[in-house]
């Protein structure tokens, strides 16, 4: 099923991403719980664990935001070059499609944690969302333009999909 198009890869992925979002997002909340719970932790080891967790789900909801936009220009292939969909939307692209998109957005996310944890003085900070990990000039500058961009462009797709349907 994977294998038969390339909307199924995009599919998968979206699919895949949701999942990693909320799995990772309960990550988040687990160094609360176990210290909450009374169990003896490492503060670093959940420092680490809060970290890892929150660069999990800003990885993967932005994939997921990706995966949806390219579902939608999926779509609009499909609606508008319905001859040339197969041709030009195949699986080797799609896959192609969906491992750059994971690669970019692992290398946008993930580059920044180091140069932010060199920049502590003191202890790892345990976190629970991305602003707490980031400079506020690269929430501004990058992961906010990249959300308005994604979501603007699901908007315009999705917009012009339906226009189309109707017609």
């Amino acid at each position: 099923l994977l294998k038969k198009n390339g909307i199924n890869a995009f599919i998968f992925n979206l699919c895949l991403a949701d999942f990693m979002t909320g799995a990772s997002a309960f990550l988040v909340k687990f160094p609360e719980f176990l210290t909450l719970m009374g169990f003896s932790t490492n503060a670093r080891s959940l420092a680490i664990l809060s970290w890892t967790s929150v660069a999990l789900v800003t990885i993967s909801w932005f994939a997921s935001l990706s995966s949806a936009c390219w579902i939608g220009v999926d779509r609009l292939i499909a609606i508008m070059k319905p001859s040339q969909y197969s041709s030009l939307v195949t699986h080797k692209r799609a896959l192609a499609v969906v491992v750059a998109t994971w690669l970019t957005i692992i290398g946008i996310i993930v580059i920044p944690i180091p140069v932010e944890t060199a920049k502590l003085s003191g202890p790892l900070p345990i976190v629970q969302n991305p602003s707490m990990m980031y400079d506020p000039r690269f929430i501004k500058y990058v992961t906010s333009p990249m959300i308005a961009i994604l979501l603007s462009g699901n908007l315009v797709l999705y917009g012009i999909i339906v226009t189309m349907f109707i017609k």
